[in-house]
């Protein structure tokens, strides 16, 4: 059987994500940029959880970023039947 994948990337211009951040980004409670604004409303699961469900149909998630012009990418692939 041949392993077939889609390929998503999601993309923001103008914000830039530090190379030992990419590192830690998709680790459970982590929150790189806590502000007192979402004090008790960020957990820091939202991306844990992204990785959880792509892993689970057989993909992969990473983040790619660049500091100019800033742009931060998040690439993920899954598995197809087909």
């Amino acid at each position: 059987k041949d392993n077939h994948q889609i390929q998503v990337t999601i993309t923001n211009t103008g914000s830039f994500v530090e190379d030992e951040i990419k590192e830690k980004i998709f680790k459970k409670f982590f929150k790189p940029m806590f502000t007192q604004k979402h004090q008790g409303r960020n957990f820091g699961l939202g991306l844990t959880y992204c990785k959880y469900a792509v892993e689970a149909l057989g993909g992969t998630i990473f983040v790619k970023s660049v500091p100019d012009p800033p742009s931060t990418s998040f690439v993920f692939t899954v598995k197809t039947n087909k």
